[in-house]
């Protein structure tokens, strides 16, 4: 569980136990005013933290339990209970759950059982998903939503029941309970429900009935969001909690450089856009790198295409475009230390969903030289997801107080070549650009970061268990693949 996570376990902590949010530490020295141990000032002059409450809500429940096993189990750490339950209780359920929905999503935009099992689980092994999946930001949980939004809309379309289009709204709000940008999922996946609503010649009046009563779905989700905002900051109407007024006033940040009044809308568009598709820190072309091969394939069969398809296709793409020009003015429009184009991953998992099971289907129909060359595509995406879950995430982070008006040139370095030459100092410190770095003191297997190793010293006792279970995974799937 890392930084923004632990910060929003806080605040789950805080909601049920009434304690503070922010533990104040007054020997903190923070190195910005955008420092996010501190919080800011809200309401009766108490300090909460600038986030949304959806995936603090969500681990409730696990927070809730780690701390009575800790009261049970006085040896146990509570720090370490909490973490433990909420890691295994409430994120691997809903990793799991993404990977479902994206099989049955496939299954309802008419693809086989055999390539949506396999599709999925490439989807899952070959892009950022698995990334997201160790690292618990907001990102799959968001996913998760939006996918459930989509899977609504389609058995709305089979079986006419509206009470479907009422459920995608409920989905589509916890998306934006959990993040609130996601009001662009929103917006793409109303627009993708007009769009085929239109397409099988509704009539207006049933068009507006179908969208209005998503929208319905969604506001009383949505307003949780705003009634925490309100609770915390005083703030009902706003999506935006951040105020600069107040940070650059906080007197706990005296000293410190005050913030532009356009903070965070500082960059030309220019900087963010060039940076996501470009840059060799943060390119959605380098860290997903199906994403090229996948849009080049699709244009190649395009016409064989169902309309729902095509529909589907194109309100990702535009989801991509519309993230992508919201976030391109943030001065942290690279996501931070996050692995990739943190704010622009989920809506290329959206859009790789259908896309790579095209691709395996292209690949099962196909024996000549272009199958070897989308194997070998395939070999390199699989490469390159269980290097970015090998090691921590801020592995090639030299110094996190550097992230916010970082130097440009921090976004312009090759993160994915650094994390090869970081996973060969596992093997030999003659690789090491710096000896006082390497990690040769102490065993291979306690330097990996890889999920579920980072959780205890133990490490020997989950390897075998853990291996054995991924094997079988390896195998059944294998046998699936012969006889379906």
């Amino acid at each position: 569980m890392r930084a923004d996570t632990l910060v929003r376990l806080s605040i789950t902590h805080s909601i049920w136990t009434g304690e503070p949010e922010v533990q104040l530490d007054t020997n903190h020295k923070p190195p910005t005013r955008m420092d996010n141990k501190i919080g800011i000032i809200g309401r009766d002059g108490k300090r909460y933290y600038t986030y949304e409450v959806g995936q603090s809500l969500l681990m409730l429940p696990g927070d809730w339990l780690g701390t009575t096993i800790h009261q049970l189990i006085p040896r146990i750490p509570e720090e370490l209970s909490r973490r433990f339950v909420v890691n295994w209780l409430i994120f691997l359920p809903i990793n799991i759950a993404v990977v479902i929905s994206a099989y049955y999503l496939l299954i309802k935009l008419e693809f086989s059982e055999k390539i949506a099992t396999i599709s999925s689980l490439t989807w899952l092994l070959t892009t950022t998903v698995l990334n997201y999946a160790q690292n618990n930001q907001q990102n799959n949980q968001v996913l998760l939503f939006v996918i459930l939004a989509y899977i609504a809309i389609f058995n709305y379309l089979k079986n006419n029941k509206i009470i479907n289009i009422y459920l995608s709204g409920v989905a589509l709000g916890c998306a934006f309970l959990v993040r609130t940008t996601s009001i662009i999922h929103i917006a793409t996946t109303l627009l993708f429900l007009f769009g085929i609503l239109l397409y099988k010649r509704k009539s207006w009046p049933a068009i507006l009935q179908s969208l209005a009563i998503s929208i319905l779905g969604a506001i009383p989700v949505m307003l949780i969001n705003q009634y925490f905002n309100f609770q915390r900051f005083g703030k009902f109407w706003t999506l935006r909690v951040i105020d600069i007024d107040t940070i650059n006033t906080d007197p706990f940040l005296e000293g410190l450089p005050k913030l532009p009044d356009n903070y965070p809308m500082i960059n030309h568009p220019s900087v963010g856009i060039l940076g996501v598709l470009f840059s060799p820190a943060k390119s959605i072309f380098i860290y997903d790198p199906l994403l090229l091969p996948c849009l080049m394939l699709t244009v190649y069969v395009w016409k064989t295409l169902s309309p729902y398809l095509r529909g589907y296709i194109l309100t990702a793409l535009l989801n991509l475009i519309l993230f992508t020009l919201a976030t391109s003015r943030f001065d942290f429009w690279h996501g931070d230390s996050a692995w990739g184009a943190r704010y622009q991953v989920t809506s290329i998992h959206l859009l790789l969903i259908p896309l790579i099971a095209l691709l395996i289907q292209y690949l099962l129909s196909n024996f000549h030289w272009r199958r070897w060359l989308i194997i070998t595509a395939l070999i390199i995406a699989f490469i390159i997801q269980i290097a970015s879950v090998s090691l921590s995430s801020n592995t090639e982070v030299s110094n996190l107080d550097m992230i916010f008006f970082a130097p440009p040139k921090t976004h312009q370095e090759f993160r994915l070549g650094s994390r090869f030459r970081n996973i060969t100092c596992l093997l030999t410190s003659s690789w090491c650009m710096e000896r006082s770095n390497s990690p040769e003191a102490t065993p291979l297997i306690q330097r990996v970061d890889l999920f579920p190793f980072f959780f205890t010293d133990k490490r020997n006792l989950i390897l075998v268990p853990w291996l054995v279970l991924v094997i079988f995974t390896l195998v059944m799937t294998w046998q699936f693949y012969k006889t379906a």
